[in-house]
């Protein structure tokens, strides 16, 4: 799930007596979510749903945790709050880390796997890359490596290069 985002958990309430989800009992437990080892409580109440499954949502200020867990008790005899848990991801630091990323931490696996025709590539192309007669040769972060070399066409009536491949 993502950090910092609002989110609908379900739980379960549980007959031990009877062996089977009890239902009914929506105003009976007191919920508290668990934030990374710290409990807090909801500013949510929970609904039930059906069949002894209930939900509540736990708001964006509230899962910001990266372990969360949503845990109970009910003063209904018999009945044990089933706790529910999930781990958050920060979408966004994901995204800041691959997008900062250098493309030296992937030229070599690009190159041994001879996938020219990938992201990396076109970096590189961008970054380290010369033209010699119809040869578009492109090089590693070192700028002096080959990573790929591409033929390039040229029609002197145009300007000068009309495609690569």
């Amino acid at each position: 799930m993502a950090k910092n985002e609002a989110v609908t958990v379900t739980y379960t309430a549980w007959d031990t007596a009877n062996n089977q989800p009890k239902t009914g009992d929506v105003a009976n437990p007191t919920i508290r979510y668990i934030e990374d080892g710290v409990a807090a409580s909801p500013a949510a109440s929970p609904a039930e749903v059906e069949h002894g499954e209930y939900k509540i949502t736990i708001a964006a200020d509230e899962n910001t945790g990266g372990m969360m867990a949503i845990v109970g008790e009910s003063s209904t005899a018999n009945i044990v709050i089933v706790k529910t848990s999930w781990q958050n991801t920060d979408h966004n630091a994901i995204a800041d880390a691959i997008l900062g990323r250098n493309v030296s931490n992937v030229e070599a696996a690009v190159k041994a796997a001879g996938d020219e025709h990938c992201l990396g590539t076109i970096i590189l192309a961008s970054l380290e890359s010369s033209i010699g007669g119809t040869v578009l040769t492109i090089k590693q972060t070192d700028g002096s490596t080959t990573q790929f070399t591409k033929t390039v066409a040229v029609d002197a009536d145009a300007n000068p290069i009309t495609g690569v491949s």
